[in-house]
């Protein structure tokens, strides 16, 4: 149920890295959230044409989804999380880096040809 969708500037990771920052973005999701490693999905896209500012290079955007609530807590947690994750190993600048958090109602998210509802 939880996704991330991570979008940079850079052109391209390891297959190292992609696998870390995979296992690690699950650990964290669904430690934080509450849910099942199994139901964690992720998604990197790289080679975004993402500036911050005029700035080019290093940019990241995460999009972090939930069915169900998440509280000002836990998105603080995973915020630190994912930003020091995504420092360590990939070099992604914290301070060039935003995260969204997207709350969904169950009925709203489908799974298996049918809804979680």
């Amino acid at each position: 149920m939880p996704v991330l969708i991570l979008y940079t500037s850079e052109e391209s990771f390891s297959e190292e890295q992609i696998a870390a920052i995979q296992k690690d973005s699950i650990k964290i999701l669904s430690e934080q959230l509450n849910k099942s490693k199994e139901f964690v999905m992720t998604l990197l896209h790289t080679g975004c044409p993402l500036t911050f500012g005029d700035d080019k290079k290093n940019c990241a955007y995460v999009e972090i989804k939930n069915v169900g609530d998440i509280s000002a807590d836990t998105a603080r947690k995973i915020s630190r999380q994912l930003c020091v994750l995504m420092e360590e190993v990939l070099g992604m600048d914290p301070k060039k880096t935003y995260l969204e958090f997207q709350e969904s109602k169950r009925h709203l998210w489908g799974w298996a040809g049918k809804n979680f509802s």
